[in-house]
């Protein structure tokens, strides 16, 4: 199961960038903390303090009234958001360890990429082996989607799932800054309103939980 919602997340992701909806994958990834957030309430027990309901309530707002308003669900970020979160619920129950669950996630994953692979040269479309600088930079792509998959499963088996949703908004960020100032995408009145909900919602949450957590270390300490 975590090796599938693995799959459709990274392919959701790469349909988003090769699509031009590289803000729209932000989104998702700016959604999944308060994602992680809820699904901690659900399966997990863990309990949200008043602003964190409040802020996950403004997130919610924010999407439904992009639905209302402008007619348009953001599928791609939904998808995003719920297939990462429901792995990072799943991988914190497996309580594995984090290169060894990503092992076998890889290894269960890998014959149908290689498949793929088969079927891609069989029809002349396979873009690896054709020029050196494309292949370092897949080569490169396997890197820097495997490190942070490991450092998230390392911490995800030491930390509460709401506290791990909060640091996954910064690669969102980076994320929106390339797609609409070095891509060019469009930042629309929609998108606008719900990046400005998701924003808000995160700044309460962060601030709440900062707050809370430096009250607790004196009363921890003693």
């Amino acid at each position: 199961m975590t090796a599938a919602l693995l799959t459709i997340n990274w392919l959701v992701f790469i349909y988003g960038v090769v699509s031009s909806n590289i803000t729209e994958t932000s989104l998702g990834y700016f959604i999944n903390p308060l994602v992680s957030a809820g699904l901690g309430v659900l399966f997990l027990k863990e309990r949200l303090r008043p602003l964190q309901w409040l802020a996950i309530g403004i997130a919610t707002f924010g999407i439904v009234l992009q639905v209302l308003l402008f007619s348009s669900i953001p599928w791609l970020a939904l998808a995003l958001a719920f297939s990462f979160g429901l792995y990072g619920l799943f991988r914190k129950n497996l309580n594995l360890h984090p290169i060894g669950g990503l092992a076998i996630e890889t290894m269960l994953v890998a014959p149908f990429g290689i498949a793929f692979l088969l079927w891609s040269w069989h029809h002349g479309t396979l873009a690896f082996g054709e020029h050196l600088r494309i292949d370092l930079l897949l080569m490169l792509g396997g890197f820097v989607t495997s490190f942070p998959l490991l450092c998230f499963a390392a911490a995800v088996t030491r930390l509460p799932l709401t506290s791990i949703g909060m640091f996954q908004y910064i690669a969102p960020s980076i994320s929106l800054i390339i797609a609409v100032f070095y891509f060019g995408e469009p930042f629309q009145l929609d998108r606008a309103v719900t990046f400005g909900c998701i924003w808000i919602a995160l700044s309460i949450f962060s601030v709440e939980s900062w707050q809370f957590h430096k009250k607790m270390q004196p009363q921890s300490q003693s």
